[in-house]
C-alpha cells in the first residue's frame, strides 16, 4: 500500500512540475511577445539586444537564448526579416522609391538595404516589385477573363484594429522547423482555398 501513494505522490509531483513549467513557459513567452511587438513597432530604429533584454527583465545571454527557442531564429535575424517583410509590402502597396522605402525602414544606404532585401527575398527590391506587379496583372487577366473577380476585395487590416487572438505568430514568422520555403511567385507551393 505505500508503495501506491508514493507513486500517487510521484504522479502528483510531475503534475505539479508541467503545471509549473506551463506557467514558466507562458511567463516566457509572454516577454518574447512583448519584444517582438516592440521590435515590429519599431522597423525604423536600430535593434539593440540589450534594450530589448532590459525590457523584458532578463539577462542578454538568457534573452537570446529564449528568443531563439520561441522563434527559431536570433533576434537580429528575426528583425532583418521583419523589416524585409515590410519592405516587401511597401514595395507592393506603394510607388515609393527603393531609397525612400530604405529610409522609412532605417536604412541609410540604399545598397545595403538592397543587399539585405535580397538575402531575405531572393531577388533584389526592383525585381521584386516587377515580379509582384506582373503576377497581380496576370492574376487581374484571370479573374477578368473567367468572370471570378470577387464582389468585395480583401483589404489589410491596419495593426491598431486588427482582432485576431494575440497568440497568432507576429510579423508572420515560425519556427524553423514549421516554416515553408515560400515566395509570392512560388508555383509549387498550393494556392490557398477561398473562403
Amino acid at each position: 500500500m505505500p508503495a501506491e501513494g508514493g507513486r500517487f505522490g510521484d504522479e502528483v509531483i510531475n503534475l505539479m512540475r508541467l503545471k509549473l513549467a506551463d506557467r514558466v513557459q507562458m511567463r516566457a513567452a509572454q516577454r518574447i511577445e512583448a519584444s517582438l511587438r516592440y521590435m515590429m513597432q519599431n522597423l525604423n530604429q536600430p535593434m539593440k539586444v540589450p534594450v530589448l533584454s532590459a525590457m523584458v527583465g532578463l539577462s542578454e545571454s538568457s534573452f537570446f537564448a529564449l528568443f531563439k527557442s520561441a522563434t527559431g531564429l536570433t533576434p537580429l535575424d528575426f528583425f532583418i526579416r521583419a523589416r524585409m517583410r515590410r519592405a516587401g509590402q511597401l514595395l507592393v502597396e506603394t510607388t515609393l522609391q527603393i531609397k525612400e522605402v530604405a529610409a522609412q525602414l532605417g536604412y541609410d544606404d540604399q545598397f545595403y538595404f538592397s543587399r539585405l532585401f535580397k538575402s531575405v527575398h531572393g531577388i533584389p527590391p526592383r525585381e521584386f516589385r516587377a515580379r509582384m506587379e506582373e503576377s497581380n496583372h496576370q492574376d487581374l487577366k484571370r479573374k477578368l477573363a473567367t468572370g471570378k473577380i470577387p464582389a468585395q476585395q480583401t483589404c489589410l487590416i491596419p495593426a491598431d484594429e486588427n482582432k485576431m487572438s494575440p497568440r497568432v505568430v507576429i510579423g508572420g514568422f515560425q519556427p524553423a522547423a514549421l516554416r515553408l520555403n515560400t515566395f509570392p511567385g512560388n508555383t509549387h507551393e498550393p494556392a490557398a482555398k477561398p473562403k
